[in-house]
């Protein structure tokens, strides 16, 4: 009966490679989302080019969820669309408020503007 033999701290562990160079993750890209009318949230997010995460939170602003089943619910590719181009630009937002408070302090403070 052969014993074997106990690990050592210079064998390399067993982990799964990482993608070659070029090659996408396989949550980066979702295959044929190009031509469906109805998407889920994975593809959602991969058609705006966000995280599911960052898709769920902006989705109230988007479109409406279509549900087909206990859990399955999609949502249509022109809301998202449409939804997407009617998100405010950056331009919109302007300078956070606690800024504009800070360079008005400042400039009381200094005198000058900067």
């Amino acid at each position: 009966m052969q014993q074997s033999k106990p690990a050592t701290r210079n064998e390399q562990p067993k982990h799964k490679s990482a993608p070659a160079e070029g090659e996408a993750k396989p949550h980066a890209r979702v295959v044929g989302a190009e031509s469906k009318i109805l998407l889920t949230d994975v593809e959602a997010a991969a058609l705006l080019g966000v995280s599911v995460r960052k898709f769920h939170y902006i989705r109230p602003q988007l479109c409406e969820p279509r549900i087909l089943g206990p859990r399955c619910v999609r949502y249509l590719r022109t809301e998202i669309e449409a939804g997407a181009a009617n998100l405010p630009s950056a331009s919109a937002h302007g300078e956070p408020a606690q800024l504009v408070r800070g360079k008005i302090e400042r400039m009381k403070r200094t005198g000058c503007a900067s």
